[in-house]
């Protein structure tokens, strides 16, 4: 029996490498020729390929898999790290170049069209399904078929859909889906109510099963969400009528805890990864623009201030300070002059494609500069959970973000100059902000929703809902 894997016959060595990440089959063929020869055989990145596409990595329309050489299925892993080609920027910018445009067809709302600036489009993590909030009603469409398979019928009277946000299970057709809701009473028709409801959608029969279902607390606010998020049996929704309140719910056990903003921290942006939360602050009092970034145990907090969830009686929160949740990691971050207390701010968060338990962290930052950093977050469960920053780098001074992508491109959208839309995105690689520019239809929605690995754009026009991939 061989004492090394460099002993070990190929067929061994292949059953070793299907078990593994990206990164492993890399550093392990790098320790000596045999086993280098090994890591590059098209087998090998075949499966690392198919897992990467079964994981929702890799975009649905990639090219057959079984024919391709080694070096093409590196090439599409790399595209997952960097990016479509056409958005690598270069020293006078880019130019994005669309290589497929795919059109839904959603029915024309009272023969005023589709448009309206809370219709939002996203699409799924596999690429396969849209969401679209269609004049606040929200529906599910298959991408390849244009066909509508579903449409949230709430048990709600005179129920309309304000904000949403999904995850996609990789081992089942289904969607879980956090909605954000608001009902009007027939009585009195300024007598307004805010819900929160967790479904799972049967993506095969079209049917959703409701997980759970919260009355908000009264608001005078039109619309108190803000940053809908959801993984796993975990859901986030700010309350923006709370000033800074983020209220984090289990649907599992139907538990919740609602976290405010504190002493110098102003303003609380969150996103979950597997059984934490990430936290991004910001202060606009200090002159410096300071923020700060948190990592969470999700479990640890629900122990300490979790609360079963009261469904019916729009009762108020009682939410607890950032001072008071148990954090395990800090950073901090500081633009570098100081300025007006004007900021703004984003976070995003990936999981790698080439490490099974690594997470990219983007944290967009403005003050009187602005800058994009990137952070490497490990959860391997035989560590202790670390992190490491990666990139620091200007960026576009604007105030208002979409997703930023696994790549590090995000867009804000623009008119200028009589051009009927412009796509901008910010790409680290470069020291300087660089500008990217897209003609969009005229008539473009402003949410544009952009992939996670893949580049793809996803938005609303007033007739169609449009899918774009580039190359």
């Amino acid at each position: 029996m061989p004492s090394y894997l460099s002993e070990a016959p190929p067929d061994v060595v292949f059953s070793i490498f299907i078990y593994c990440d990206i990164a492993s089959v890399v550093s392990v063929g790098q320790t000596c020729r045999y086993l280098h020869d090994l890591s590059l055989h098209q087998s090998v990145w075949l499966a690392l390929v198919k897992d990467l596409r079964q994981r929702f990595i890799l975009p649905p329309m990639i090219p057959d898999l079984e024919g391709a050489r080694t070096m093409d299925l590196i090439t599409l892993v790399k595209r997952t790290l960097t990016g479509p080609e056409t958005w690598n920027p270069t020293s006078s910018g880019f130019a994005p170049q669309v290589s497929q445009r795919i059109t839904l067809h959603p029915t024309i709302h009272l023969g005023a069209g589709i448009l309206s600036w809370e219709n939002e489009a996203k699409l799924s993590p596999s690429g396969h399904y849209v969401l679209f909030n269609n004049w606040q009603t929200l529906e599910c469409w298959d991408v390849v078929a244009d066909t509508l398979i579903w449409k949230h019928v709430s048990n709600l009277d005179r129920a309309g859909v304000l904000l949403f946000a999904m995850d996609e299970p990789v081992d089942g057709d289904t969607l879980i889906i956090v909605i954000c809701e608001r009902t009007r009473s027939l009585e009195r028709k300024k007598q307004v109510f805010f819900y929160i409801e967790i479904i799972e959608l049967d993506l095969r029969s079209g049917a959703h099963t409701s997980l759970l279902q919260l009355r908000c607390p009264d608001t005078s606010y039109d619309n108190p969400f803000a940053d809908p998020a959801i993984l796993g049996n975990v859901a986030v929704v700010a309350l923006s009528a709370y000033a800074d309140v983020f209220l984090v719910l289990d649907w599992k056990s139907q538990s919740a805890f609602a976290v405010e903003a504190s002493g110098t921290h102003c303003g609380i942006l969150m996103e979950i990864v597997p059984a934490h939360l990430i936290l991004k602050t910001r202060d606009v009092r200090d002159r410096t623009g300071s923020g700060d970034l948190y990592l969470i145990d999700i479990e640890a907090t629900l122990r300490s201030h979790g609360a079963p969830v009261d469904l019916h009686a729009g009762a108020p929160f009682h939410p607890v300070t950032l001072d008071d949740l148990p954090k395990i990691l800090t950073q901090s971050i500081m633009p570098s002059v100081e300025g007006s207390p004007r900021t703004s701010h984003q976070l995003s968060v990936c999981r790698s494609p080439l490490h099974t338990d690594i997470y990219r962290i983007w944290v967009f930052h403005s003050h009187t500069d602005a800058v994009l950093c990137s952070y490497d977050l490990s959860l391997r469960p035989a560590t202790a959970p670390s992190w490491i920053e990666r990139t620091r780098a200007p960026a576009r001074h604007v105030f208002y973000h979409h997703r930023i992508a696994y790549s590090g491109h995000t867009e804000f959208f623009e008119r200028i100059e009589g051009r009927p839309g412009v796509v901008s995105q910010i790409a680290p690689p470069v020291l300087t902000p660089t500008r990217g520019e897209l003609d969009l239809p005229g008539d473009c929605a402003d949410p544009i929703d952009v992939s996670a690995y893949f580049g793809a754009l996803t938005f609303a026009t007033n007739s169609e809902v449009i899918i774009l991939y580039f190359k």
